[in-house]
């Protein structure tokens, strides 16, 4: 039987990081922009997930792999704006992005106060 694996998962083992390409969303803090280089972020922490349901066409075909979405974690902890940064095909892709646009966070942080960011799992 094939596995699945959702690499956006993996948000609270460091590897998270922020692209800030929106103008209302704000840098994560992380080892490559510490604090001290700016304002940045205490990142957001997933406290409701959801497992990807995995295709029976993949399963049969045995499809396995990772893929890793982007997304915007908003100020009240929803996932918006989800898309496939590295994927397998398109059900793999769209059983992922289900799954994470059902999570809720708790939001990132700035100074004590909620704040959206763009996050990636890699």
């Amino acid at each position: 039987m094939g596995r699945f694996c959702l690499v956006s998962l993996l948000l609270l083992s460091g590897l998270l990081f922020a692209q800030g390409s929106d103008s209302s969303t704000m840098h994560v803090c992380s080892e490559k922009r510490p604090a001290s280089a700016g304002p940045c972020a205490v990142p957001p922490r997933p406290v409701n997930k959801f497992n990807p349901v995995y295709p029976e066409k993949a399963r049969q075909s045995h499809r396995e792999g990772k893929v890793v979405l982007g997304l915007i974690v908003a100020k009240d902890g929803s996932a918006r704006d989800l898309r496939v940064v590295m994927g397998l095909d398109d059900d793999l892709n769209q059983a992922a992005i289900g799954a994470v646009a059902r999570w809720k966070f708790e939001p990132a942080t700035y100074e004590g106060a909620p704040v959206a960011v763009e996050i990636y799992a890699t």
